[in-house]
């Protein structure tokens, strides 16, 4: 089977003010090209984090690309201080520990075998049939 993963970008939440985006809503479309009849999305949402660094981009100037590594970044798994605050570097960069990407893309493909080979069904009552 060979899988296909498209990211799109369906919401974003940003301050009225600054507009300035703070959270993100999206989706991972999975696709088997031996079943292409058959498709599951998946939809998440996921809070943007912004170190004062990093370059602010005028909400009008964003692109779907960049929205979507944006993302991808928030989905990777960051070492915590005991107060559950980021453990951050000499730049206030997150020290990264671990990645969730590789579980959500195999969620999605687990689904969408189940989608295709279902092996549970929602059945009429007994009494109704």
């Amino acid at each position: 089977m060979a899988y296909t993963h498209t990211w799109k970008i369906t919401q974003m939440d940003r301050f009225i003010d600054t507009k300035i985006v703070y959270n993100v809503h999206f989706a991972i479309e999975t696709l088997d090209s031996e079943h292409p009849d058959y498709l599951m999305t998946q939809n998440f949402a996921v809070g943007i984090f912004r170190n004062s660094l990093d370059p602010v981009i005028d909400y009008d100037q964003l692109s779907e690309s960049q929205v979507i590594e944006c993302v991808k970044k928030e989905l990777k798994i960051y070492q915590l201080n005991n107060d559950g605050s980021f453990v951050l570097d000499s730049n206030e960069n997150r020290i990264e520990i671990g990645d969730q990407i590789p579980d959500i893309l195999s969620s999605g493909e687990r689904q969408l075998n189940e989608l295709i080979n279902p092996i549970v069904e929602t059945a009429t009552l007994p009494w109704n049939e």
